[in-house]
């Protein structure tokens, strides 16, 4: 490149060194995304994902109609926080309940098993589940072949 001009050859070798910083930094930047995701408590995780609903549910219990978005960012902490620690005692016993480590699937019965103590939300939670049955019954009985025929 002795014949080249110097002046293209340094605008070359400057995009090339700026092509290179962006890959660099835009590389380092998904790695410790990817590791700050993993770190982060659920709450940080899965912030604002209540944040449509939650309104609606705390108006439902008496709340204001509008509540400020610290209340429900705050509400949100709580609640995310709560279910992470009741997620992670019922994994917690169905490891050592059932003995497998790894990925574990928990169902209902874990969770009853783990608010057993406090009566009303283990009442609560039954017949939730009592209803959640009840519905799925009568979907099936209504989508059956001789309750869709008009009495022919």
């Amino acid at each position: 490149m002795s014949g080249a001009n110097p002046e293209v050859v340094e605008e070359i070798v400057s995009t090339v060194r700026q092509c290179a910083r962006t890959y660099r930094s835009a590389t380092k930047r998904k790695a410790q995304a990817a590791s700050t995701t993993e770190d982060q408590p659920i709450s940080k995780q899965l912030k604002g994902s209540l944040a449509k609903c939650l309104p609606q549910m705390m108006y439902g219990f008496g709340d204001v109609k509008e509540p400020s978005a610290e209340t429900i960012d705050c509400v949100e902490t709580l609640v995310l926080e709560r279910v992470a620690s009741l997620a992670s005692k019922c994994v917690e016993y169905h490891t050592l309940a059932v003995g497998t480590h790894g990925k574990v699937k928990l169902n209902a019965e874990d969770l009853l098993f783990e608010i057993r103590k406090d009566k009303r939300k283990h009442g609560r939670c039954k017949e939730l589940l009592r209803l959640n049955e009840e519905i799925k019954q009568a979907k099936k009985q209504y989508e059956k072949p001789e309750m869709l025929e008009d009495g022919k």
